[in-house]
Order: C-alpha cells, then structure tokens, then sequence
C-alpha cells in the first residue's frame, strides 16, 4: 500500500473509534439518569391496589395488600373497583402503578 492510502486509513480508523467513544458516552449518560427504584412495572399485572377494595392508590404487587380472602365489592372482585362501583383495574403507564 501507498503512503497516503494508510494515512486514509488511519484517518478513517480514528473517526471510527471516535465515534463510538462518543456513543457510549451518551448511552451511559442516559442511562445515569434512569434511577431503577423509579421503575415500578413494565407490564399492567405488575400492579395491584394498595388496599383492597381500593383501587385508587395502585403499587407493585409485591408491595400490595392480600386481597384473596376479601369480599366482592359490588360485583367486581374487590380490588378493581372505585367509589362508585365501576370497575377500576391498576395498569402500568410510564412505569408507573397507576388507577385506570
């Protein structure tokens, strides 16, 4: 090879290695910012209402309530169910437990 094809490619060579030195570098930026203890759920039955028979505060299911002895709240099983009787499930917006 010629002089100036290796110096072409040494050229190319730096670009290359720069330019995912500074994709890293931004992805590990964006990643700082996502705090894990943020993220509650990726999916709607990741959630569950705090208390039963309300399902105006929604959290993790690891962190609800025991809702398998409770009674039916107006026809619907009681956890998914808002004052006035509608059935109100939990789901997951933005990672997020919240009342539908």
């Amino acid at each position: 090879m010629k002089r100036g094809q290796i110096t072409i490619w040494v050229i190319i060579g730096v670009i290359v290695v720069a330019a995912i030195f500074l994709i890293m570098v931004v992805w590990l930026s964006v990643l700082r910012n996502v705090n894990v203890e943020d993220i509650e759920c990726s999916a709607g039955n990741d959630c569950a209402p705090k208390d039963c028979c309300n399902a105006n505060a929604c959290v993790p299911v690891i962190e609800a309530e025991d809702c398998s002895s409770a009674p039916l709240c107006d026809g619907c099983f009681s956890p998914s169910v808002n004052a006035s009787g509608v059935c109100k499930p939990c789901t997951c917006l933005k990672n997020k437990c919240v009342a539908n």
